[in-house]
């Protein structure tokens, strides 16, 4: 649309320069289309652009937000089970559906066609090959009918399970007096509940973002208001010469619209493949490789000292430094 209006305008501006000074007076006569007549819609398209342009990036900031929030809870709560349970198998086995839940859904989020999808077979081998399901557990994921609630409601709800099942294998849990069980049960229930509130609040704020229509509505206005400040700019009121500024002013002016137009556009949807749009793929592999990590750690003290490393249980402050000599 950019170039399609600057060309426009450049043949306007030739063939208006190209006439005589009296067929230019003539037409000014006649010309009901002023300047000064395009301030009331010029301001209606000021608005216009920042009413839309402030949505779309309120939109895009709370999709973000929302986006680091949920990764953020993933590894707190990783951590927090490699606390509990020590042991690597125990914390894998009860954070991998949390993160199949997080992979699933920005999958479906960003591929509508789901499995018929070009990159099906490459996130199906990632889901198989980090071990995050089994080739059963994913089989069934895949046959349940596809929308925002069902497969990250069935795969937390496999957390859960999972994690009632560990814990009372578990000797460190098993250990705990009643009310810290409690609270570790709490804990796991809450992190399901908050994963599956940003994941889900992701497609509310996606959804009910800017109306559709009113994407087409900005568009035609701003469009309409280049096209009449075109030719009024190069028509001039009150002289008949021509207005070479015209040819500088318009092209900025066309350029700073648009230009904000765009980039209200890219934020409407960050879950596509322009520049801004979030890179699902690496939110996804970063939340999994930091859970890996934090799953191998070293899992107690016993095995730092078979390296040698010894821990100082209560550890001094730094002396304080000399006096200086007087």
């Amino acid at each position: 649309n950019f170039w399609a209006l600057q060309v426009k305008h450049t043949l306007i501006f030739v063939g208006w320069a190209l006439c005589s000074e009296e067929i230019r007076a003539g037409i000014e006569q006649h010309w009901i289309l002023r300047s000064g007549y395009l301030t009331s819609l010029g301001s209606l398209v000021v608005f216009t652009i920042v009413f839309y342009a402030g949505n779309c990036y309120t939109a895009y900031k709370e999709l973000f937000r929302l986006s680091v929030d949920c990764r953020k809870e993933l590894i707190c709560f990783t951590a927090h089970l490699k606390g509990l349970f020590a042991n690597t198998e125990d914390v894998w086995g009860t954070v991998r559906h949390l993160l199949a839940a997080q992979n699933f859904f920005y999958f479906d989020l960003k591929h509508p066609l789901g499995e018929k999808d070009p990159e099906w077979d490459q996130f199906k081998t990632g889901v198989l090959g980090n071990k995050l399901l089994s080739d059963a557990e994913f089989k069934m994921i895949v046959s349940v009918q596809k929308n925002k609630n069902n497969r990250v409601t069935m795969l937390t709800t496999w957390a859960e399970a999972a994690f009632l099942r560990i814990s009372k294998q578990n000797p460190n849990f098993t250990a705990l007096p009643p009310p810290c069980q409690s609270q570790y049960l709490g804990r796991m229930l809450g992190a399901s509940e908050k994963l599956q509130h940003f994941l889900l609040s992701t497609v509310d704020v996606k959804e009910f973002g800017v109306p559709f229509i009113y994407h087409h509505i900005v568009h035609l206005l701003v469009n309409l208001y280049l096209v009449f400040l075109s030719v009024s700019s190069i028509f001039v009121d009150t002289v008949v010469d021509v207005n070479y500024w015209t040819m500088i002013t318009y092209p900025i002016v066309c350029f700073v619209t648009m230009g904000i137009l765009s980039s209200a556009d890219a934020m409407a949807d960050p879950f596509g493949e322009d520049d801004c749009d979030f890179d699902l793929m690496a939110v996804t592999q970063g939340t999994l490789n930091d859970a890996r990590t934090i799953c191998d750690m070293i899992e107690t003290d016993e095995a730092l000292l078979k390296d040698n490393i010894t821990l100082d249980p209560s550890p001094k402050p730094p002396a304080a430094p000399a006096a200086a000599p007087p």
